[in-house]
């Protein structure tokens, strides 16, 4: 995962490298796709923190100590 910082905000983006063969099963070339997970992972944090507080209150819960 690789993290930049673009308008003063840390974005996150998911990167992968896949090789091109050949028929004989030379490497002739790279394929690289980079994907903005941003949204998953700030989604994922405020999931998080609804998981651990008290939707009431704003108080840690059990699941916040264990």
């Amino acid at each position: 995962m690789l993290i930049y910082e673009i308008y003063e905000q840390n974005h996150y983006f998911e990167n992968d490298r896949i090789p091109i063969y050949d028929n004989s099963g030379e490497i002739k070339g790279v394929i690289y796709l980079f994907r903005d997970i941003t949204k998953e992972i700030r989604f994922e944090q405020k999931l998080n923190i609804l998981a651990k507080t008290d939707s009431l209150s704003g108080l840690y819960n059990s699941r916040y100590f264990l």
